[in-house]
Formats: C-alpha cells, sequence, structure tokens
C-alpha cells in the first residue's frame, strides 16, 4: 500500500460507520418481523459487554452510582418502550411496530455516544503522543462516566427491551411464531 490508499480509509470508516448507524435507526421505526434468534443473541452479546465492564464499573463508588442508576434508567425505558411496543400477527408470523419516542430517545443517546466517541477519539491523538498506550486509552475511555453512563443505559435498554419483546411474542402463541428456518 501507498500512502494514497491511506488517504481514503478515513472517508471509508466514516462511510461505514454511517451505514451502520443507519441501519440501526431503521430498526428503531416501522414494522419490523420478531426474529427470536437474533433477539436472543443480542440479548446475550450486550449481558457479556455489562458482564465484562462490571470490574471497570464498580472500581469506584462515584462510577459504581453512575452504572447501577443508568442500568436501572436503561432497564426502565426499555420496559416503557416494550409496555407501548404494538405487537401484529399476520401470515403466521408476528412484527412488532416500536413506539415512536422510545426509538428517538435510544437513537439520540446512540448519537450522543458516538458524538462522545469520536471527541474521545480526537483527543487520545494527544494522550498517544505523550506515550500514552492503547490498553491505557481504553481504559480511559471506558472510566469517563458518561461513556460507562451511556454504555449502560443501552445495555439496560436493550436487554430489558429484546427479552419483553421475546416474552410478548412467546405469549401470542405457536400459530404465530416464525418458522424455526426462518428465526435468523
Amino acid at each position: 500500500m501507498n500512502g494514497n490508499d491511506l488517504q481514503f480509509a478515513p472517508w471509508l470508516a466514516a462511510t461505514l460507520v454511517l451505514f451502520i448507524l443507519y441501519l440501526r435507526l431503521r430498526r428503531q421505526f416501522g414494522r419490523q418481523l420478531v426474529k427470536p434468534v437474533r433477539l436472543g443473541v443480542r440479548m446475550a452479546l450486550l449481558l457479556v459487554v455489562g458482564v465484562l465492564l462490571a470490574p471497570m464499573a464498580f472500581s469506584s463508588a462515584r462510577l459504581s452510582l453512575i452504572a447501577l442508576g443508568t442500568l436501572a434508567a436503561g432497564t426502565a425505558l426499555g420496559g416503557w418502550a416494550g409496555a407501548h411496543t404494538r405487537l401484529e400477527q399476520s401470515e403466521g408470523r408476528v412484527y412488532y411496530v416500536p413506539h415512536a419516542y422510545a426509538g428517538m430517545a435510544v437513537s439520540a443517546l446512540l448519537v450522543v455516544r458516538l458524538g462522545a466517541r469520536l471527541a474521545h477519539l480526537g483527543s487520545s491523538g494527544a494522550a498517544a503522543s505523550s506515550g500514552m498506550s492503547r490498553n491505557a486509552q481504553l481504559a480511559d475511555s471506558l472510566e469517563n462516566p458518561v461513556n460507562l453512563a451511556l454504555l449502560f443505559v443501552l445495555v439496560g435498554y436493550y436487554v430489558s427491551y429484546n427479552g419483553w419483546l421475546l416474552w410478548k411474542a412467546q405469549r401470542l402463541g405457536p400459530a404465530a411464531r416464525p418458522a424455526s428456518s426462518s428465526q435468523g
């Protein structure tokens, strides 16, 4: 690779991030098919992330309060959003229509989190030039109360909301559940 190839790397990364953000935002609005396997995998991954972040979150009393408070807030928001989400049966499949305000709130949190992370990445260039290692930069980023709060809100929200969707779809009955071959 020469130097000219690397000029497009930031643009490629930005385009990829915008595309991923678009896909994430699209799932917050409009009619969506309930995919139990995908929802379960997301819940499991977020629970793993939460468990892996717990030692860092509980390293001080201040961070512990932030983590527990924001996890509770995210869980409450997920429960509220779940209670206001409409489920429909059509052609033997279960669909859900997320609550628009909850979708906007979570989307705003996601954009704020992304902006905070990008701002931190911009400032980590100075940290890298001062000799701070990548692991130290990551630890510094995770110990940032704003980043930690946003992460735990999102973990609490998506675990409780996805769990609610799975539970509610299960209660609609076996005729309404998607076939096992189309769950993913």
